[in-house]
């Protein structure tokens, strides 16, 4: 975090052999250099690694010589605003992004991002704090769901993916008597 660089496990010179052990020296770390931004996440997705900032994110892929090189005009024009809002499923990665100044929730399939969040756009961008959004996807009678809790803002958006569609959910409090954020969080 706070760098554009990364590590990977590597070959251990002294043995010869790839070690999970021996991570690659400070002489050989990993860097992401399109637009000159720090990391925020990492995430490995088709056998390719996706280094997220706050501009956008790099794809990466192993070569065969080195252990993972850019792989050329393979760029996300979207930068990452929330990291523990990315979740992978049904071929496309799901995360809570900043595209033209604007926060958005895109579906990245391939290295193209494509907003899905316009039914709940004034709702993202009134929000004061998002950097603490976790998603996740959950499966529920059918429905396929990217779930976005904001804890800040006490809200859950819920996006099934299969037929395009947001629904809030929560839970009622009775001491305050509005709806607050659904009381799950993950699923299993």
């Amino acid at each position: 975090s706070g760098t554009n660089q990364f590590k990977a496990t590597d070959f251990n010179d002294a043995t010869g052999f790839f070690d999970n052990a021996f991570w690659s020296g400070a002489n050989n770390p990993i860097v992401c250099s399109a637009k000159g931004q720090n990391l925020t996440a990492l995430m490995e997705s088709w056998q390719q690694i996706y280094a997220w900032g706050n501009i956008g994110s790099e794809i990466l892929q192993d070569d065969g010589i080195t252990p993972f090189v850019n792989i050329p005009g393979a760029f996300i024009e979207a930068g990452l605003e929330a990291p523990y809002s990315l979740v992978r499923g049904d071929n496309a990665i799901f995360a809570l992004c900043v595209i033209d100044g604007k926060r958005v929730v895109v579906q990245v399939i391939g290295s193209t991002p494509k907003v899905i969040s316009e039914p709940i756009a004034r709702v993202l961008a009134e929000m004061s704090t998002v950097s603490d959004a976790i998603g996740d996807l959950v499966s529920v009678g059918g429905l396929a769901i990217y779930l976005l809790q904001f804890p800040t803002s006490g809200q859950t958006w819920a996006y099934d993916y299969k037929n395009g569609e947001w629904f809030r959910w929560g839970s009622w409090n009775t001491y305050t008597g509005e709806h607050d954020n659904f009381l799950g969080q993950h699923t299993c």
